[in-house]
């Protein structure tokens, strides 16, 4: 169904102050004997350098946001077993379009802190992506027994029984979602999307036009709009 790209395409905001993994590239070796000093504030300046390029713009910032992903990278192998540099590398690597490596740097997340609630959310978005429904299903219904306070999991929730066809799991999933936090245009566009499933043209209508007025110009929810037609006059 072409409605659920978009929604499990923007569905998780993960926190660019997470991350960190492993390396299998060569020198992986030669850095893992370096010492791991300070990896807190080593990870904050590379993020900030990064976020700071990006601001400015990458074309005019150089080589510097190609550069500290590497770096970040170079820093996970050298502290394996520090969560927030091995979260923040999944984060690059999904951002870079690199699946496989972004699904590598969670797995190891999990591994050594299996509550990580940020990194359970995007990692069953990966497997939904994926069309891995079951093991979005296991990863969340792990996810939300540990956290079920989390936005992040109960959207990803949302979605997943959204596409699983069980719509008024999904609405509730949502309602929760958006309790706990996640952004109102993203969950009205969820909530939309499964109106739309149900039949109910004019309440999709209007839940996707609240989502294009949280993120005016959204593609998605523009498509959505544009897939309903024009309002029927009364």
């Amino acid at each position: 169904m072409r409605a659920n790209a978009g929604w499990v395409a923007t569905l998780v905001t993960v926190a660019a102050a997470a991350a960190g993994g492993c390396s299998t590239r060569a020198g992986a070796p030669m850095l893992a004997r370096q010492q791991c000093v300070n990896p807190d504030a080593r990870l904050s300046a590379l993020l900030h350098q990064l976020d700071a390029a990006r601001s400015a713009g990458c074309d005019a910032a150089g080589r510097v946001c190609d550069a500290v992903p590497l770096d970040i990278e170079r820093q996970a192998v050298i502290c394996p077993t520090h969560t927030p540099t091995i979260l923040a590398a999944a984060v690059l690597a999904y951002e870079q379009h690199q699946p496989a490596r972004a699904e590598q740097w969670l797995d190891t997340v999990l591994s050594l802190t299996p509550a990580d609630a940020d990194a359970a959310a995007l990692r069953a978005r990966l497997a939904l992506e994926a069309g891995n429904l079951p093991l979005a299903m296991k990863v969340l219904e792990r996810g939300v027994e540990q956290s079920p306070a989390h936005g992040g999991l109960q959207e990803v929730l949302g979605a997943a029984y959204y596409l699983s066809g069980r719509l008024s799991a999904a609405q509730m999933a949502l309602v929760r979602a958006e309790r706990f936090g996640a952004p109102h245009w993203r969950v009205a566009y969820g909530m939309g999307l499964v109106a739309e499933a149900e039949g109910q043209a004019s309440e999709a209508r209007r839940l996707f036009q609240e989502a294009l007025a949280g993120r005016p110009g959204w593609p998605e929810a523009e498509a959505r709009l544009k897939a309903l037609g024009p309002a029927q006059a009364r």
